[in-house]
C-alpha cells in the first residue's frame, strides 16, 4: 500500500481511463489524509519498489482492514524521516483499476519481470513482508479515485490490539497517545470543485477541478467574444447653439445627449479655429464638426456635400 504523490504536472484526463479494456476491480489504498487529497487530484506516482516491483500497491475488498492499518501507521512509521507527516490524519483511497492482464505471483519478483510480459497488474496471497494478499498496478492511469474515506473517527482496524494502547508485536508498542481512529473527529469534507464558467458556482459534472458543469457552460466559456457594436456617432459643433453635440451622418440623427452605445464624452472645450477669428460667420450651408479620428475640426456642406479642413469664407 506504498505511493508518492505524483509531482506538479496535468491531471490525467477521465477519457484515458476508459479507454482502457479490462474487467474493473475495487480495491484500496492507505495513506495520508493530506497525500490522498493530492493524489485524488493529481493521481499516483508508482512506488520505485517492492516485493512485487514497481508500481502502485492495493489490496481488494477481503483485506479492506490491511489497507486502514497501513493508514493507522502512516505517522508514527514515518517520524523521524523526510517524509513525515505533520497530522495524524489516516484515510483510505477507494478506487476502481482495470486490468486486463495480470499475474499470480507465487514468489517475490522485486523487479516487476511480470510487467516486461505484457502483464497489467500483478497480485500474491502473500509476500515476505505481508501474510495477506496485495496488488501492484504497472499503469498509473488505469486507475481511477472513486472516495476519499477519512479514518479518524472510525472504529481502529487493530480493534483492541491497536498499537497505540497495547504492547503488541508491531514494533515499539504501545506508543502511547491517542488512536487517531478512535479519538479524533474526522475532518469536514473539502468544498467541491465548482464550474470553470464564471458566475456559474455549480458542482463540476465529474467531481474534478477545471471542469465544467454541463455541456452548456462549457461552450459558453469556449464561445467567441461577440463583435464590438459599431458606432457611427461623432462629436459635432453647433455654431447657432455655440455647444457640442452627438451627430450619425449615416442614419440622418443628432442628439444632444450620449447616445446608447457611446463611450466617449464630448469635448469641454470650444474646437480650435472657431473662435477669435476674423470673420466668425461661416457662409450659408457649412457648419463645423469635429473629427474624432484626426483631433481637429472640418467644415462640411449639407448642399454640396463638400468637405474642407479650411474654414470657409463669405463671400464679399
Amino acid at each position: 500500500v506504498r505511493a508518492r504523490i505524483a509531482p506538479e504536472v496535468d491531471v490525467e484526463d477521465p477519457v484515458d481511463w476508459e479507454q482502457f479494456r479490462g474487467t474493473i476491480h475495487k480495491m484500496y489504498h492507505g495513506t495520508s489524509l493530506t497525500a490522498a487529497r493530492e493524489i485524488e487530484i493529481k493521481g499516483f506516482t508508482p512506488s520505485s519498489g517492492g516485493e512485487l516491483g514497481p508500481g502502485v500497491y492495493f489490496v481488494d475488498e477481503h483485506n479492506i482492514d490491511k489497507a486502514k492499518r497501513f493508514a493507522h501507521d502512516c505517522f508514527r512509521r514515518t517520524r523521524g524521516k523526510s517524509s513525515a507527516m505533520g497530522d495524524n490524519e489516516p484515510a483510505l483511497l477507494e478506487c476502481e483499476v482495470k486490468v486486463e492482464r495480470h499475474h499470480k505471483a507465487s514468489e517475490p519478483d522485486r523487479e516487476g519481470k511480470w510487467r516486461s510480459r505484457g502483464f497489467d497488474a500483478c497480485c500474491a496471497d502473500k509476500t515476505a513482508a505481508s501474510t495477506s494478499s496485495e496488488w501492484c498496478v504497472a499503469e498509473p492511469r488505469r486507475i481511477r479515485v472513486v472516495k476519499v474515506h477519512d479514518l479518524r473517527g472510525t472504529p481502529c482496524p487493530w480493534g483492541k490490539f491497536c498499537p497505540y494502547t497495547t504492547k503488541t508485536k508491531v514494533a515499539n508498542s504501545p506508543w502511547g497517545g491517542v488512536c487517531p481512529c478512535a479519538s479524533l473527529k474526522p475532518a469536514p469534507p473539502p468544498p467541491p470543485p465548482v464550474c470553470l464558467q464564471a458566475g456559474c458556482g455549480k458542482p463540476t459534472w465529474n467531481g474534478r477541478p477545471n471542469e465544467y458543469c454541463s455541456r452548456q457552460c462549457r461552450a459558453k466559456a469556449l464561445a467567441p467574444d461577440p463583435p464590438a457594436p459599431t458606432t457611427n456617432w461623432e462629436a459635432a459643433w453647433s455654431t447657432k447653439h455655440d455647444r457640442w453635440y452627438y451627430q450619425d451622418r449615416v442614419a440622418g440623427e443628432s442628439s444632444w445627449s450620449k447616445p446608447s452605445g457611446v463611450t466617449w464624452e464630448l469635448p469641454s472645450a470650444p474646437p480650435d479655429g472657431l473662435k477669435g477669428q476674423s470673420g466668425d460667420t461661416l457662409p450659408p450651408g457649412w457648419e463645423s464638426q469635429w473629427d474624432m479620428k484626426h483631433k481637429r475640426v472640418y467644415y462640411f456642406n449639407r448642399q454640396s456635400m463638400e468637405r474642407t479642413w479650411t474654414r470657409p469664407k463669405s463671400s464679399s
